[in-house]
């Protein structure tokens, strides 16, 4: 019986379904586009000039007019939705010499804004990347409107953006690269029981079980 039970087993999980999980969500910019990024401001330019990136193409973000308003690079819909499932965001800066500041990280849902702003050590003129953990307790993160907890908010995110304004002159503001949603898992096949496999086996075993009764009788 116990070999019964064995086999009945083995042939339920050959009938398991295979659930891949999630793999990272990255923009490196390497085929010479901005790959859905857009540029939120006004007076700027927003291009990926195909070299000089980490490695490769990145996006670069020049001020061409003086007193300009915005600059915040606009991430596409991948970077958005249920992000719980994130481990730590991560991406390459590259700052101008006359920044006055690092780029920093901001998210929001519906109803609130957290804004991640890196807590120094800021290099110019080479990139420097920068991974950021999910997680409230992180130095580093604010509340800038709204209620919600940090873990609400990655629940539905509905925008992603990086301050690339960095600087009060015209010229090259600062430039991304390698911007990633690091997952909690790799990618990978995961075994799970089917519903056809249960069925299989609990249907077996009952009538295993009943002919059982029947011999002892």
């Amino acid at each position: 019986m116990k070999h019964m039970f064995v086999w009945l087993t083995t042939i339920a999980f050959g009938l398991a379904v295979n659930i891949p999980a999630m793999a990272n969500v990255v923009s490196d910019f390497d085929d010479g586009s901005l790959q859905g990024w857009t540029l939120s401001g006004v007076g700027f330019s927003f291009v990926n000039p195909g070299t000089g990136g980490n490695p490769s193409g990145f996006a670069q973000t020049i001020d061409e007019v003086p007193g300009g308003s915005g600059g915040w690079a606009v991430a596409p819909a991948q970077f958005h939705g249920d992000l719980r499932g994130v481990q730590s965001i991560q991406w390459d800066a590259l700052l101008p010499v006359n920044h006055l500041g690092p780029v920093r990280l901001l998210i929001r849902n519906s109803s609130s804004t957290y804004i991640y702003t890196p807590p120094g050590g800021f290099l110019t003129g080479v990139w420097q990347t920068w991974v950021v953990p999910f997680n409230e307790s992180e130095a580093g993160w604010a509340l800038a409107s709204g209620s919600d907890t940090l873990e609400q908010v990655r629940s539905n995110v509905v925008d992603m953006l990086f301050s690339v304004e960095v600087a009060t002159t015209t010229g090259t503001e600062a430039s991304l690269d390698n911007v990633t949603l690091n997952e909690l898992s790799t990618p990978q096949a995961i075994p799970t029981l089917s519903l056809w496999g249960m069925g299989i086996l609990v249907g077996l075993l009952t009538v295993i079980g009943f002919r059982r009764r029947v011999t002892w009788h």
